[in-house]
């Protein structure tokens, strides 16, 4: 079944997931496994739990996306407030939303040059920042 699949995208594990709930997943042949990697994307809440299911429900009845620089909006401004405050530095304090950890990596690096005014970054080998150019090198 992964013949479609690029062979540069990176699998460990060959079952299929057929549902999920918490941290047990079940394959396509009913095959139970427990979540050990989080799901990566759910690594906080697990799978499926009923409030965030809610509240995915409820956002999708308004609008799915809108990138944000394209047009704003209100969780979004309102979550960076939130952190703002609760973050170190008080009114400098600033944040910034994304969806993942190599776009966060990628802007950390942009954003700290910025401020520094320096070319240069430093970065532990054998670690990993994520899968896009800038993260892997």
């Amino acid at each position: 079944r992964m013949e479609a699949v690029a062979n540069g995208v990176g699998v460990f594990n060959t079952a299929t997931v057929k549902e999920a709930k918490g941290a047990i997943i079940i394959d396509e042949d009913d095959n139970e496994f427990i979540d050990f990697a989080g799901g990566i994307g759910v690594v906080n809440a697990g799978h499926c739990p009923a409030p965030v299911v809610e509240a995915i429900r409820e956002q999708a009845g308004k609008y799915l996306h809108t990138s944000f620089n394209v047009v704003t909006y209100e969780p979004y401004i309102k979550l960076c407030e939130e952190l703002a405050e609760i973050l170190p530095h008080g009114e400098k304090t600033k944040a910034m939303l994304v969806s993942t950890g190599a776009e966060a990596v990628e802007n950390a690096i942009k954003i700290a040059r910025q401020a520094t005014k320096r070319p240069a970054i430093l970065c532990y080998t054998g670690a990993y920042h994520g899968r896009t150019m800038m993260a892997m090198t």
